[in-house]
């Protein structure tokens, strides 16, 4: 009896149908099993990173840098740890570690105020001051209010020997905040090594005012 053409084609093509949906089940299968894998490491890592915080605030600052480096292992590059890592580092005086953080964060987003204001000090500290000024200006152009800004800013064009900007960032930090002493002390001196003294003695009688 002769078969009638086509069936084993079609034979063929049922059984390839059913091998190709249990390897699409399987695939499904893994790839739930790694979806939920990574939900767990995601939230293992919002654990971590809040721990962090609750040391930072209670200075355990050798904790906290411990918790911010095991998110960063589970989400490398990750912004907000490498922010709050910088700042960890830096205020345990590891400049190096801290400036290196900061570049990462920034290198993730180029208007983290934060760690732009880290990676100023760190610049500082390191004595690269022309840096350190690059960076301020950065945070300037980003948020021109912040007061500690400016007063810095100022600090760094006395260094400089750059009188007239320096009076300019110390006039701009006690505009913004009239009740911060420190840039009324340098516009103070800046203006004693000018010879003028009256400006002087009247702006270190406003210090004593504050």
């Amino acid at each position: 009896m002769r078969s009638q053409p086509g069936h084993g084609a079609l034979f063929l093509c049922s059984k390839a149908n059913l091998v190709f949906r249990a390897a699409t089940k399987r695939v499904i299968i893994r790839c739930d099993f790694w979806a939920s894998v990574l939900m767990s490491e995601i939230e293992r890592a919002k654990k971590l990173f809040l721990e962090a915080l609750s040391f930072v605030e209670s200075l355990d600052l050798q904790s906290a840098e411990s918790r911010f480096r095991e998110v960063l292992r589970i989400l490398p590059g990750n912004v907000s740890a490498l922010t709050n890592l910088a700042v960890v580092l830096q205020r345990r005086n590891k400049i190096a570690e801290a400036r290196a953080c900061a570049e990462q964060a920034i290198s993730g987003n180029a208007n983290n105020i934060e760690a732009l204001l880290v990676l100023a000090s760190c610049h500082v500290k390191e004595g690269n001051f022309p840096d350190a000024l690059a960076a301020y200006d950065k945070v300037v152009s980003i948020d021109p209010q912040i007061t500690e800004v400016h007063n810095n800013r100022g600090i760094i064009f006395e260094k400089f020997g750059m009188p007239a900007e320096a009076l300019e960032s110390f006039d701009r930090a006690i505009a913004l905040e009239p009740g911060f002493t420190n840039p009324y002390l340098h516009r103070g001196a800046v203006l004693r090594k000018l010879k003028r003294y009256d400006e002087a003695i009247s702006t270190y009688g406003a210090a004593l005012e504050q």
